[in-house]
């Protein structure tokens, strides 16, 4: 007998609370939110300490002049006071992450070590606990952003410039589609140009090191920054297959130590092996974008950045949808016939929606994809985002499987052992957050014998997918079918 499945997909809100035991902090604008607020604690109680110690920007503790820290909760509470509370804002994400793995962390360590050395006033000790209660409670609850959270921040803000063609220098000056936040620093460019160059992405990493390089100075702080650029762009231009573009760029590094007065044998001996590889190699290739791994990758990037126009536009249907129950008439477009896409309004209240977020919150952990192995899934960069599953026993699964059952005229009812749906799947995305094109069915697992892998067993095959969005989003947020040549945009 033929089992039907009816799958339900969630999709991106933003709330004020969220504890979890799980870091991946970038992949969630929910736990962003909760971390920036939790900021704003750290910060409070950082300048009252300051504030609480006669003479402390004087002094230097741990190695760290005082004045260093007391200007950092200056800028701070500067970007935080315009627009860079908005963690919906990438660029903010990736600067909140990078605050948190860099200089909160310092900041902490040198508060603990002032507490153990040095003599304080009791005012002082009360700031100072309240810092580190907080920050204890941050870890204790996996929310402290560490260096994968960076990485994931760092591949968000490079996917966004890709897909939706931003201009590398807009966006590094805070400028993402005409929404303004603070410009990214230097040294974060730089670290986003490392993450491209470790994860291969060679096109993007010399744009960004190109970048970085044309913001540095030349002055003596901006010495080993620029030599680091330099170097890097320079092995990638040559694993691209263009040493001359290698010997170049280490040519320019030469010409700006020397105007510094600092000669560097190094570097000569580094032009030289470029110069006499690209003698070596005449015909020279144009540097061009890698094509895409799969096809129909930029068709996939144009429906995201909406370049193509959608084939269902002209054919959009737009009715109230009878049902047997008189007073539910469902606002319906359809969108498509074969296959049937079709968009309803106000399936979902407000009040329903904040019970569902208020029920799951605390349980998103970063989202899986059906795999093969073991456990029947597993972590992916195809797919950044947090999920959970509502409870098939909350009011809230109850009520919307009926509706939906309504609207669809499928069978909704979960069950442990043929069932005839899943559990409702609630996912919020984070920076850059993405799932690429993929099927809903699963037929594919069952024909390689992978049916008792858990995440497929007893689902039968999937006939219809059921998407409720949840809440807006500033920018992106498209739904596309790439076959269709259409899509969705929130």
């Amino acid at each position: 007998m033929f089992k039907q499945t009816v799958t339900a997909f969630l999709l991106v809100w933003s709330s004020q609370i969220a504890l979890n035991t799980n870091a991946e902090v970038f992949s969630s604008v929910v736990k962003l939110k909760v971390l920036a607020n939790l900021e704003l604690v750290l910060l409070s109680s950082l300048g009252k300490f300051i504030q609480s110690q006669n003479g402390i920007e004087s002094r230097d503790i741990g190695g760290q002049n005082m004045n260093d820290i007391i200007r950092f909760v200056v800028e701070t509470e500067h970007k935080l006071s315009q627009e860079g509370r908005q963690v919906g804002n990438p660029v903010n994400s990736y600067q909140l992450v990078h605050r948190f793995l860099y200089e909160w962390r310092q900041i902490k360590d040198i508060l603990k070590m002032i507490l153990r050395t040095e003599h304080v006033t009791p005012e002082s000790e009360t700031f100072a606990n309240k810092f580190l209660h907080t920050a204890k409670f941050i870890q204790d609850s996996e929310m402290w952003p560490d260096t994968d959270d960076l990485q994931g921040a760092s591949l968000g803000l490079l996917r966004i410039v890709e897909i939706y063609q931003v201009p590398l220098y807009q966006l590094a000056r805070g400028n993402l589609l005409g929404k303004r936040t603070m410009a990214l620093e230097t040294t974060q460019c730089l670290s986003i140009a490392d993450v491209a160059q470790d994860m291969e992405m060679d096109w993007e990493a010399v744009k960004w090191y190109n970048y970085t390089i044309s913001i540095l100075g030349t002055d003596a702080a901006s010495q080993h920054l620029l030599t680091k650029a330099h170097m890097s762009m320079a092995a990638i231009l040559y694993k691209l297959g263009r040493p001359d573009l290698s010997a170049d760029s280490i040519q320019q590094l030469i010409v700006k130590k020397n105007g510094s007065g600092i000669h560097d044998n190094q570097l000569q001996t580094e032009l030289r092996n470029y110069l006499q590889k690209s003698s070596n190699k005449p015909v020279l290739h144009p540097l061009i974008r890698p094509p895409p791994k799969w096809i129909g990758y930029y068709n996939f990037e144009k429906l995201c950045r909406a370049q193509l126009q959608p084939q269902i536009s002209n054919n959009v249907v737009c009715s109230f949808h009878e049902r047997l129950v008189p007073y539910l008439n469902f606002k319906r477009e359809i969108l498509h016939y074969d296959p049937l896409v079709v968009l309803y309004h106000d399936v979902v209240t407000d009040s329903e929606m904040s019970s569902i977020k208020n029920t799951t919150i605390r349980k998103l952990t970063r989202s899986d994809v059906g795999g093969k192995d073991s456990k029947g899934a597993t972590k992916s960069n195809a797919r950044i985002s947090q999920s959970t599953w509502l409870p098939a026993e909350d009011k809230m699964s109850e009520v919307l499987c009926r509706r939906i059952k309504l609207i669809t005229g499928l069978q909704t009812d979960f069950k442990l052992k043929d069932t005839n749906s899943e559990l409702f799947q609630v996912i919020n995305y984070g920076i850059g957050g993405l799932h690429l094109p993929h099927h809903d069915y699963v037929s594919y697992y069952r024909k390689a014998k992978f049916e008792d892998v858990p995440l497929f067993q007893n689902s039968g095959d999937r006939i219809a997918t059921v998407i409720l969005y949840l809440s807006d989003v500033l920018m992106g947020g498209a739904t596309v079918f790439r076959n269709l040549t259409s899509m969705y945009q929130l």
